[in-house]
C-alpha cells in the first residue's frame, strides 16, 4: 500500500523487517529470500541508494548461484536489474556482461523468439544508446 501511495521511503523499513523475519525463520541463505532482496534492490535504485541496491542484487545472485538456480528466469530478471544498476553508475562493461548473461539464460529458458528475450534486447539497446563509449 505504501508503494502505491508513493511512500517509497516508508516501504523500505517494511521490506527490511520482512527480510529479517524470513532470515530468522528459514535462514539467511535460502532461495526464498531472493525475491525480497530483488524488491529491496529495485527500491534502493529508485531511492538513489545505488551502493545498497548493488549489495542486495549481488547477495541475491550469490544465493541463486549457491542453490544452483543461476540459470533460471529469476536469475535472468535479477541480472537484468543488476545490469541496469551498473549502467546507471557508469560501469558499462560490467553492465554489458550482465545483460549478455541474462540474454543467454532467457534464450535457453524461454526460447530465442520469446517476448522476454525481445524486451531484454530492447532494454540493452536503449542502454547502449545512452552510453558514451
Amino acid at each position: 500500500m505504501l508503494l502505491s501511495q508513493g511512500d517509497l521511503g516508508g516501504a523500505q523499513p517494511l521490506y527490511e523487517k520482512a527480510l529479517a523475519i524470513l532470515e530468522q525463520s528459514i535462514g539467511p541463505e535460502q532461495r526464498e529470500i531472493c525475491g525480497i532482496l530483488s524488491d529491496l534492490g529495485r527500491l534502493s535504485v529508485t531511492l538513489g541508494d545505488f551502493r545498497q541496491a548493488r549489495s542486495y542484487y549481488e547477495r541475491a545472485l550469490g544465493i541463486l548461484h549457491k542453490h544452483h538456480d543461476h540459470e533460471s528466469g529469476d536469475a535472468a530478471a535479477l541480472l537484468q536489474n543488476y545490469a541496469l544498476l551498473l549502467s546507471a553508475v557508469g560501469e558499462f562493461s560490467a553492465a554489458l556482461v550482465a545483460f549478455e548473461r541474462a540474454l543467454e539464460i532467457l534464450e535457453r529458458v524461454t526460447g530465442t523468439e520469446s517476448i522476454e528475450v525481445a524486451m531484454t534486447r530492447t532494454t540493452l539497446l536503449r542502454c547502449i544508446a545512452r552510453w558514451e563509449i
